[in-house]
């Protein structure tokens, strides 16, 4: 019982100390979006005086000198060796136990954090935002863009002037679209084998689409609702993920463009593709967020909390779920496209008619599918989705590729400047869907 007593409260023990935790990350993100200097290392050019940073006069004249000699100069190697030469050094820093030390010389590390530095310009950086600070900038922001423009074109430089590459036929050969080869090598028995390898992206084109609406919404509190476009003006958005297939900027990007607002006036959080990311509009940490039709399900019908959702399809209808294949391999390969949208069109039809438990129940025995232990999750999904995705153009539309939703698309892509994919008609095919 002992034993016992003691995981229990240490247990209790590590949730307080994660709990604490968070806070104080949240402490420090909130006060960073002020503009409030959190503490750390003291830019040179300040001072910190009752956790507030005071400008100090001949430090700040040191980093204007320090840009202004880079502006003339042009390389911070050389920027380095002419403050050496003039005999100025680092100030000494004085740490947290008392002890001061300071550097003999100017390094090109340092030099370099301090050019790119946008807390002289009075700038705050914050997971890749930046925010108006609270201290009085040292440099001019015209003088700050200069370096930082001449940065950029040194590292351009620096990376047009690295070793050529030892493949002599590079831009000289080419595939049969005309597209040219690119080398690469690999290492066999300690041989180096030189290849080229082709650059052209096969053309990808629809056979069959699953849902016909988008699994994605936008999900709000009713109490503070977000229910149209222009709601999201100087509003914090929670997305699914930065990057990868779960990224959503497409779905927000499209929502803002239509909306007429500025992408700038937007601010995203990650929040994930979870019903717990509710919790971060009632902590105020996001105004809203993006989530699939599972997490709205859970929401609406088992959480039964008060949301606000609404699709995005709203603003952007097209196609969401499709299976695609290369032109090539659907010309090489069409009675099996055929065989298989056939399968997947009776495997439809069996679960929008069957009870669904009982399909779930054989799924198991036969296949190790992730999360299928919970069927009672997966029949309110599935119902949802047969409502709200599959059959939202239709019966008659299931698995087909409807026209109106590709030109939609591609129009939407194409109008606000994200993406040109080309011609509607060229990017689906029914013959496949009809022909089973």
């Amino acid at each position: 019982m002992g034993r016992l007593t003691l995981n229990v409260l240490l247990s209790f023990t590590q949730f307080e100390r994660e709990v604490i935790g968070e806070r104080v990350r949240d402490k420090i993100a909130a006060s960073k979006r002020r503009g409030i200097w959190v503490g750390g290392p003291v830019p040179l050019g300040y001072r910190s005086v009752d956790k507030k940073l005071e400008t100090v006069p001949e430090d700040a004249a040191l980093v204007r000198k320090i840009f202004a000699d880079h502006l003339r100069l042009g390389s911070i190697g050389e920027l380095a060796s002419s403050l050496e030469q003039e005999g100025i050094k680092p100030r000494p820093r004085l740490l947290a136990n008392g002890t001061t030390i300071a550097a003999d010389r100017f390094m090109v590390g340092p030099l370099a954090h301090l050019l790119k530095n946008r807390f002289y310009i009075g700038d705050v950086v914050f997971q890749g935002e930046t925010h108006q600070s609270e201290h009085q900038p040292i440099l001019d922001r015209d003088l700050f863009d200069a370096v930082q423009a001449q940065l950029a074109d040194v590292a351009v430089k620096r990376r047009l002037a690295r070793s050529p590459s030892p493949a002599m036929l590079t831009g000289l050969i080419f595939d049969d679209r005309g597209n040219p080869m690119t080398p690469s090598h690999a290492n066999k028995k300690g041989v180096r084998v030189m290849r080229t390898i082709s650059t052209t992206k096969p053309p990808l084109i629809s056979v069959g689409t699953m849902y016909q609406a988008s699994t994605f919404h936008m999900v709000s509190l009713k109490s503070k609702p977000i229910s149209k476009a222009e709601d999201l003006k100087d509003k914090i958005v929670g997305i699914v993920s930065v990057g990868g297939t779960t990224e959503v900027y497409l779905d927000l990007d499209l929502i803002l463009a239509k909306g007429g607002i500025a992408k700038h006036s937007v601010k995203h959080e990650v929040t994930g593709n979870s019903p717990g990311a509710l919790q971060m509009v009632k902590q105020g940490r996001v105004d809203c967020f993006i989530a699939s039709i599972q997490v709205v399900v859970a929401l609406q019908q088992r959480m039964k909390e008060e949301v606000e959702v609404w699709s995005t399809d709203r603003y952007a209808p097209m196609p969401d779920q499709c299976c695609v294949s290369s032109r090539d391999m659907i010309n090489v390969k069409s009675e099996v496209f055929t065989r298989a949208l056939r399968a997947i069109r009776a495997s439809a039809q069996d679960i929008m008619m069957q009870p669904l438990p009982p399909i779930f129940e054989r799924a198991t025995k036969d296949y190790e599918i992730p999360n299928i232990r919970n069927s009672n999750e997966l029949v309110e999904v599935e119902e949802a989705s047969a409502d709200r995705l599959r059959l939202s153009e239709g019966r008659e539309n299931l698995l087909r590729n409807v026209p109106h939703l590709w030109t939609s698309g591609v129009d939407a892509l194409r109008d606000n400047k994200i993406a040109d994919p080309g011609e509607p008609e060229t990017l689906y095919t029914n013959q496949f869907v009809d022909t089973g």
